[in-house]
């Protein structure tokens, strides 16, 4: 028999008090219970209970962190119910939608596509559209010229010498003028 820990939504903070009570027990599987019911406990009791529920971290930056765990470690099964969890606490699915794609550079492609087929049914039952999701040619910052010059001759000086790929890897894919750079500074980056 599998315990719920239901947690009222009132523990999410302000950015959350329209959630219904979130339960965590819903990212255990009940196979847990059926086959290691002490491991069962100690989700139960131990994660959920303390940790999860913990002060020094939101209720919304853990479901946030612990997505973000589950795309690096290519975690598929459970990641939906996590998604899930992330928007009962406040995620919002443009976040989700970022985190995806931040991660398709540090944890791989492959990671972030699956978490992309985890997220979408958790989309389409929730009515998320891409109108919801950021803009594919968002509105950008003005560029630092000054700040780029010097990013420009600090990469040319360095690596000149031992390597030409880093020069010309950097001048096309992180420069501030093209390719994922342009990213960072957005305007709706802009707390």
């Amino acid at each position: 028999m599998t315990t719920r820990l239901a947690l009222p939504a009132l523990a999410l903070g302000p950015a959350a008090t329209a959630a219904p009570a979130q339960d965590l027990g819903t990212t255990l599987p009940d196979a847990v219970g059926q086959v290691a019911p002490k491991l069962e406990a100690y989700a139960q009791n131990d994660l959920f209970g303390s940790v999860w529920t913990d002060e020094q971290l939101s209720m919304r930056d853990r479901a946030l962190v612990t997505v973000a765990a589950k795309i690096k470690r290519h975690e598929t099964d459970g990641l939906s119910e996590h998604i899930a969890l992330a928007l009962d606490a406040g995620v919002t699915p443009a976040e989700i939608s970022e985190t995806i794609t931040h991660l398709a550079f540090y944890t791989g492609w492959g990671n972030a596509v699956a978490a992309a087929e985890a997220a979408a049914p958790v989309y389409d039952e929730r009515g998320v559209t891409v109108d919801d999701l950021p803009a594919l040619a968002p509105e950008l910052l003005p560029l630092d010229q000054e700040a780029e010059e010097a990013r420009q001759e600090t990469v040319q000086s360095t690596y000149d010498d031992v390597s030409q790929g880093v020069v010309d890897n950097t001048e096309q894919l992180l420069s501030s003028t093209s390719g994922c750079a342009r990213r960072w500074n957005r305007a709706t980056a802009v707390p």
